[in-house]
């Protein structure tokens, strides 16, 4: 494995803390048709959404959020990216559907 996807893999662990835990992960989309190595995590709340997006924010690192990988989407992951599956969230909200609409670090973070 590369040594790069194994110091960015200890370092986001670090800075999200034990929850979600942060793999390392051949993805490929459904036809097999795009692989590539990538960083990932399962957040199953708001909190640990924030602590991934925060994280990776201060690490410079890119985040691709993703379902539970059955796209056939020709948009797809780049290798190092960090592949947020969205997947195994449990909403907070009581609502069925949560509809993300342009969210900015700033928002996240607190940060004017």
């Amino acid at each position: 494995m590369d040594e790069f996807i194994q110091q960015n893999r200890a370092k986001l662990q670090e800075k999200v803390g034990a929850l979600p835990v942060v793999l390392i992960e051949q993805f490929a989309n459904n036809p097999k048709t795009e692989v590539a190595c990538v960083l990932s995590v399962q957040p199953r709340n708001l909190q640990e959404i924030k602590n991934v997006l925060s994280a990776c924010s201060e690490l410079g690192l890119k985040v691709r959020c993703s379902g539970r990988g059955y796209s056939w989407s020709p948009i797809f992951s780049d290798p190092g990216q960090v592949l947020l599956y969205t997947g195994f969230f449990n909403s907070e909200l009581g609502k069925e559907r949560i509809r993300l609409h342009k969210v900015f670090l700033s928002d996240i973070n607190g940060v004017e």
